[in-house]
């Protein structure tokens, strides 16, 4: 692992995921993939938890009725406003 440090600024999210997220495939064997989740988070969002249930709710459309074979795991975080 390497420590690294950022600055959030004020109404930007950070989220953290496993590869689990990335990694979950369809019944058919389609991964969920990078690229899915980058458009998601792309979409604008208020609320770090809606960002989660939306991500959440995208993945068990997409894993259906396939087993879950590895840790989903995400974490977001919104630094509020500035007042």
């Amino acid at each position: 692992f390497e420590i690294q440090e950022a600055q959030i600024k004020p109404g930007e999210m950070l989220v953290i995921y496993t590869d689990g997220v990335t990694d979950a495939r369809s019944a058919d064997g389609v991964f969920f993939g990078e690229k899915r989740l980058l458009e998601m988070l792309n979409l604008p969002e208020t609320s770090a938890g809606r960002l989660l249930e939306r991500i959440e709710g995208s993945l068990s459309v997409h894993i259906g009725a396939a087993s879950q074979f590895d840790d989903i795991t995400m974490l977001a975080l919104r630094r509020g406003l500035a007042e």
